[in-house]
């Protein structure tokens, strides 16, 4: 069966989550976590373009 990760990321056992809508969360916390971080700028992009990256995957 599918459940909904809900806005936490918890999926409970049993349930399964669409790989897009998955890398869709991750990739929207990894940008907020860069985003109010104190890292250089040519850094951020690479771990944007890479979080960018993944959500092209299936």
């Amino acid at each position: 069966s599918q459940g909904n990760g809900g806005n936490n990321g918890v999926v409970q056992p049993g349930s399964s989550v669409p790989y897009p809508q998955v890398i869709a969360q991750y990739n929207q916390q990894a940008h907020d976590a860069i985003d109010n971080s104190s890292i250089p700028p040519d850094q951020k992009d690479l771990v944007h373009n890479y979080f960018d990256s993944l959500e092209g995957q299936k």
